[in-house]
C-alpha cells in the first residue's frame, strides 16, 4: 500500500539468528535513499530517520534519530560539502588528518 499511497515502499528482508526468513516494513517518510544512478534503478544505501520519545526526569520530548544510533543534530551549513578529501593522517601531505574541500565543491545545505 505504501507504494500506491506515497510513491514508494520499503521492506527490509533478512535472516534472523536461527536462519528464519524475516521482514520489516518501514514508513516511506522515514527512509532517505541514496541512488547510484540517475534513473533510480540501483540503490547504494538507505538511511532511516525517525522520532523517538525520550524521557529525562520530568521532561518528555521527541528526538530525531538516525538509524537508531544517535540523535540528529543540526549543524551550520558550512560543514557539509558534496566533495571532500579525507586525510588519513599517515600519507604524505595528510599527516594532520581531518578533511579539506576539493576544487569545485558545492555546499550541501
Amino acid at each position: 500500500m505504501d507504494a500506491i499511497n506515497q510513491g514508494i515502499g520499503w521492506v527490509y528482508v533478512y535472516l534472523d539468528d536461527t536462519g528464519a526468513f524475516k521482514q520489516q516494513r518501514f514508513s516511506p517518510y522515514e527512509i532517505l535513499p541514496f541512488w547510484r544512478d540517475e534513473d533510480y534503478t540501483k540503490l547504494d544505501m538507505v538511511v532511516r530517520i525517525y522520532d523517538v520519545n525520550v524521557k529525562n526526569a520530568n521532561i518528555n520530548r521527541n528526538v530525531n534519530m538516525l538509524d537508531g544510533t544517535a540523535p540528529v543534530i543540526a549543524v551550520p551549513a558550512p560543514r557539509f560539502y558534496d566533495v571532500i578529501q579525507i586525510n588519513d593522517g599517515k600519507t604524505s601531505g595528510q599527516e594532520a588528518g581531518g578533511y579539506k574541500t576539493v576544487s569545485g565543491f558545492r555546499k550541501v545545505n
